[in-house]
């Protein structure tokens, strides 16, 4: 434009042009004048905000994290169910989108086709998100008709599973009751090492920490080597 016009003509038709597009420097204007308005607040989309901080991170097998998780002054914990947590808290809740989730696993062992096993995990899920004490006779009496129907390993899972499936209930101090905000880490953490590198358990364990360790922890509660 500025070729095939003079130059004070071509000026006046961009700013004409422009006249109702923002600048970068009018947005962050914008941005900041709107986050000055912001009230604090302790939820986000109706979700309780949570501040995560690392304490522990180890590549290899799990009885580091149970050895780790016994000597923290820990209240409740909420975890996945892979292993036996339940001496290292007072109050100890399995993560509920968990149960549903792995119910197709062990559905599967007994043998149930893919249709119907969408269709007990969503009567589970029913089950779990129940309001009010009637919910434990629900999950009770749901695990006395798997064995019925001969779903043996299914039934075995929930029973090792349902002394911790409703602590949330007797307990409002558990501000989440799955492990969603640490799957998001773990989302993180797979993007952190999937970058088409050959690690060693002790090179991936290294990066991962130092990199989790100032993303999480503003103000370290822990230097580096206790992670060790």
């Amino acid at each position: 434009m500025g070729i095939q016009m003079p130059f004070g003509r071509a000026s006046w038709v961009l700013r004409a042009l422009l006249a109702d597009a923002p600048s970068p420097e009018g947005l962050r204007r914008q941005i900041a004048a709107r986050a000055a308005m912001l009230v604090p607040c302790d939820e986000v989309a109706g979700r309780p905000t949570i501040v995560k901080r690392l304490v522990h991170l180890h590549v290899g097998d799990s009885e580091a994290l149970r050895q780790r998780l016994l000597g923290l002054p820990i209240e409740r914990l909420v975890h996945d169910g892979g292993m036996n947590l339940g001496a290292c808290a007072p109050k100890v809740q399995s993560c509920r989108r968990h149960l549903v989730h792995q119910l197709n696993h062990y559905l599967w062992l007994d043998g149930m086709k893919v249709e119907q096993r969408r269709h007990y995990q969503k009567r589970l899920k029913r089950l779990l998100w129940r309001q009010g004490p009637r919910a434990p006779e629900g999950l009770d009496a749901f695990i006395k008709e798997l064995q019925r129907d001969g779903f043996r390993q299914s039934a075995e899972h929930l029973q090792n599973a349902q002394p911790q499936t409703f602590t949330w209930q007797a307990d409002k101090g558990f501000a989440f009751t799955t492990t969603a905000p640490l799957e998001r880490e773990m989302r993180e953490l797979n993007r952190r090492a999937d970058v088409g590198a050959r690690w060693s358990e002790r090179g991936i364990e290294n990066v991962l920490t130092v990199l989790f360790h100032y993303r999480l922890n503003e103000i370290p509660i822990v230097p580096l080597r206790t992670y060790q």
